[in-house]
């Protein structure tokens, strides 16, 4: 991977308490962080790349 790639990736790692305190959460809360982190999705990620996420997924 050349260093344009590499300035262009992004990972999110939740650590392991995050993950136990979503596991304990409410199917309501669940589904409100959901709800949130697609309203996040859509707004700031361009339009090409929603485009070809929905061609790799199938959807």
């Amino acid at each position: 991977m050349d260093w344009k790639q590499q300035k262009k990736a992004f990972a999110f790692r939740p650590s392991v308490e995050a993950l136990k305190q979503f596991r304990n959460a409410s199917a309501e809360e669940k589904l409100n962080w959901l709800e949130a982190a697609n309203r996040f999705v859509q707004e700031f990620v361009p339009a090409d790349k929603l485009e070809r996420w929905k061609k790799i997924s199938g959807r």
